[in-house]
Formats: structure tokens, C-alpha cells, sequence
């Protein structure tokens, strides 16, 4: 006698596919008709997919992508260097860097000097 559909049970095919569709910020909807269930059943089977598992999917692509710029990939570089602009907050344009350098100058003899 059936009692009904059987349990999901994840492979590890899919808990890897999980962790990279969630590092690329899919919906958990999403994700969950990728394997044809619920979200429910997604949050129960995948729970550390969706959050530690994206999260070193995105570190294994810094990681690979620092690598790659240190091998001298110039997209790479200019894509790691473009990274830490964002992190450190707005980038500022040559004028806007030249006032903010001339209202606070760098440490040393002349920056001494100016202050008193």
C-alpha cells in the first residue's frame, strides 16, 4: 500500500547546484523549482546550501580570481581592483581626489608644517 510520495532525499549533485545557484543569488522559489519542490522542503534538505554554502562559493571565486590576477590577467586585475574600491566606498574622480589630498596631505615634514 502507498502512503503518498516519498521523501526527498538531496544528492550531492544537488546540494552542489544549490550552493551555486544561491552564491548567484537566486530566489529560494527559484531554486526550489530547479528541483521540483517546495521552498519548505528546500529550507529542510538544504539549509546550509543556502547560507554557508554560498558563502564559500563566493570566497572559492575571489579566491580565483585573485589568483588570476596576480598571474598577471589584466580583466582580473582591473575586476579585483574595481572589488575593493567597492568595499572601501565610493571611488572618487581625479578633481575630487586632488581637494580631498590638498585638505588633509599625507604625514610627514610638510604635512607638519602646513597644520601649524
Amino acid at each position: 500500500m502507498s502512503r503518498g510520495r516519498p521523501q526527498f532525499q538531496p544528492t550531492p549533485d544537488q546540494r552542489e547546484t544549490c550552493s551555486i545557484l544561491a552564491a548567484g543569488q537566486m530566489s529560494e522559489e527559484a531554486i526550489a523549482s530547479v528541483f521540483g519542490i517546495t521552498r519548505p522542503t528546500l529550507r529542510k534538505h538544504f539549509a546550509d546550501e543556502l547560507t554557508t554554502g554560498a558563502a564559500q562559493r563566493n570566497a572559492a571565486v575571489v579566491v580565483q580570481l585573485y589568483r588570476a590576477a596576480m598571474d598577471g590577467n589584466a580583466a582580473a586585475l582591473r575586476l579585483w581592483l574595481a572589488r575593493q574600491a567597492d568595499e572601501q566606498g565610493e571611488v572618487l574622480g581625479k578633481k575630487a581626489q586632488r581637494e580631498a589630498d590638498a585638505a588633509d596631505p599625507p604625514p610627514g615634514a610638510w604635512a607638519d608644517l602646513l597644520r601649524h
